[in-house]
């Protein structure tokens, strides 16, 4: 049902739902004009001025001249058109949006934060880029010309390229001298493969539910705050009691689940609370979500108050993790997923640049691509080892189709084009003997790094720890796809894992084992009862070589 001639009169227009003619421009089929004059010459009434119609169809609202197909608001199909100064939306569940003493009526900033999920500021901030008119600069500086900005500022600067020539030769030269290093990581191989460690700018890590991402960024920023680097550690996920008690296990190379869960013995409590002052002693800072989540504009403070405390040097920002930022506030319309993360990796990218940071976001990855991060990857992406270039018999790892993994995100919106490196965690489909995963760092994607990826362990299901590979044999035989599987002796498998690890339960055995937890906790019975297995003095799990017989104690 169209709109009523009583209902365009309402909204200001002729009864064919055009504009007055006070309004038309000769032969513009009563678009509005561009330009409303006004005695305010502020930024707001500049944005104000512009055509709506345009900003309408810059914001990708379907129209048929004056009338709009569907309301961007409550996305009603009917009611809503161009009039003076914006556009209005005649339905009660508008009624409440955009001017407060018009109901329904949006102006062109109204428009922008609505549909782009922007503040004022930066909705005419958006107008000005796009429209061309002078909006907002902040006194001081305007980046890259060594002038001073203001309200009497052009809006666009050009940046002439021999400026930054000669500050570019110095800069690298102060990297060549070690005078500008990277941000280390945990592992020195996987360091090499991001070009030394995290260098300023916006690094994402990738990988599925159980990969060890969090662990990862975790043995990072200890790393980096040992080299006296500030870390800010963003936990999304985590609350203080679980982040406090991951760094201390970590330091003191204890499982934090134990502490977590109450089964750490008094030896182990002992431990922790020995890391504890050299724990405290580094420079790491942390921020958690609130009732209302944490929306991406606080990256921007969390940035800026790191930076101000620490206003030279390297600093580091792990986000962990992206999908749980949530919307903003003030927020008009719901903004999806997708759209919020394409926006706190283009934040991000930018936040990175402006403050020399170096920004770690962690991601998953969505459950569709978990296969994706396993053998299939091996295959898919091309993980091998290549003879290197230099002639020597060393060989060196390459991914041959890296593009497969870049865009394993969940919801990865541009993470591919904001991204300065993705390192994505791949976990390795066969087992070790010892029943410990491998997993693989592959870094898919480097700003000034070819594909190339390290192994890690998890060792013990506690922290990763570097395996060498010196050729692909090193690394366990992959499953033949469609291949029957041989069946599993049980009993010689949890033998074998008791042998070569440290257990004190039988989940630790199950989990290290692989295999089903029903039937292998069945096994760890009979191996007991039949003195085949038992528990020393401080209760560690060990294998009785025959003959020497054993308890038959009941788990």
């Amino acid at each position: 049902m169209g709109i009523s001639a009583r209902g365009f009169q309402a909204m200001g227009l002729d009864e064919n739902g055009n504009p007055p003619k006070e309004q038309r421009r000769d032969g513009d089929n009563g678009r509005p004009h561009p330009r409303a004059t006004t005695p305010d010459d502020s930024p707001f009434a500049r944005a104000n001025a512009v055509d709506p119609a345009e900003v309408l169809d810059w914001l990708g609202v379907e129209r048929d001249g004056t009338k709009i197909a569907r309301c961007p608001g409550c996305d009603a199909g009917s009611g809503v058109a161009i009039v003076r100064g914006g556009w209005s939306c005649r339905h009660a569940s508008c009624a409440g949006k955009g001017h407060p003493e018009k109901p329904g009526f949006r102006t062109n900033v109204d428009s922008t934060m609505e549909l782009k999920g922007v503040g004022k500021v930066e909705a005419v901030k958006l107008l000005a880029g796009r429209f061309g008119f002078q909006g907002f600069t902040e006194a001081g500086p305007v980046p890259g010309t060594g002038t001073t900005g203001g309200e009497d500022q052009p809006v666009f600067e050009l940046v002439s390229l021999g400026t930054l020539l000669a500050p570019a030769i110095e800069r690298a030269d102060k990297r060549r001298r070690g005078e500008e290093k990277p941000v280390p990581v945990a592992h020195e191989e996987r360091g090499r493969t991001l070009g030394g460690g995290y260098w300023p700018g916006l690094h994402f890590c990738i990988a599925g539910t159980g990969a060890g991402k969090s662990q990862l960024v975790i043995e990072d920023s200890i790393a980096a705050a040992k080299s006296g680097i500030p870390v800010l550690y963003i936990a999304l996920e985590l609350d203080g009691f679980q982040v406090a008690l991951r760094f201390l296990a970590e330091q003191a190379r204890l499982p934090w689940s134990k502490l977590y869960r109450g089964t750490a013995s008094e030896k182990q409590i002992q431990a922790a609370g020995a890391a504890v002052e050299r724990v405290s002693d580094l420079p790491i800072y942390c921020d958690f979500a609130g009732p209302a989540g944490w929306p991406m504009s606080r990256l921007t403070a969390a940035v800026k108050a790191m930076r101000k405390a620490h206003p030279t040097g390297p600093i580091m920002i792990v986000l962990d993790y992206l999908q749980l930022i949530a919307a903003e506030p003030d927020e008009r319309r719901r903004v999806e997923l997708r759209e919020r993360i394409g926006q706190i990796a283009s934040l991000g990218h930018a936040l990175a640049v402006d403050h020399d940071a170096a920004i770690v976001v962690v991601s998953s990855t969505a459950r569709g691509n978990y296969g994706a991060l396993g053998g299939d990857a091996v295959k898919a992406a091309g993980i091998t080892m290549v003879k290197s270039r230099d002639g020597s018999f060393a060989m060196r790892k390459v991914v041959l189709n890296p593009d497969v993994l870049v865009g394993a995100g969940k919801e990865s919106g541009e993470i591919e084009a904001s991204a300065d490196s993705v390192t994505v965690l791949v976990k390795w489909p066969s087992l070790l003997d010892t029943g410990e995963r491998i997993v693989l760092a592959v870094t898919a994607k480097g700003r000034c790094t070819g594909a190339s990826w390290s192994a890690l362990v998890f060792e013990g299901g506690q922290r990763f720890v570097p395996f060498a590979v010196a050729d692909m044999d090193d690394l366990p035989a992959l499953p033949a796809r469609g291949a029957a599987k041989e069946p599993v002796d049980i009993h010689a498998r949890v033998l074998t894992v008791v042998a070569a690890g440290r257990f004190k339960s039988r989940n630790q055995i199950v989990d290290a084992a692989g295999t089903g937890r029903t039937i292998t906790l069945a096994t760890i019975r009979e191996l007991v009862s039949t003195g085949q297995l038992t528990q020393d003095g401080d209760k560690w799990y060990r294998v009785v070589p025959a003959g020497e017989g054993g308890t038959s104690e009941t788990l």
